[in-house]
């Protein structure tokens, strides 16, 4: 609900319909590569500066935040 959330149209991953579009080996992916949509960088990625372990441990924190 941040205005940089909002500009960048970030998604509202407390929402269990939000969290159910993706599996957890989908957000570690998108977390060690990155995400491009129509050839723009919508996610940088964090595979290089980020432990298989921590991208894990990232998802599931991502897992806690649904209400």
């Amino acid at each position: 609900d941040t205005k940089m959330g909002k500009t960048l149209n970030a998604k509202d991953l407390t929402d269990a319909k939000v969290q159910a579009e993706f599996s957890d080996a989908k957000a570690a992916e998108s977390i060690k590569n990155g995400v491009k949509e129509n050839g723009k960088t919508t996610m940088k990625a964090f595979g290089d500066k980020l432990s298989d372990a921590d991208i894990k441990a990232l998802v599931a924190y991502v897992r806690t935040l649904k209400k």
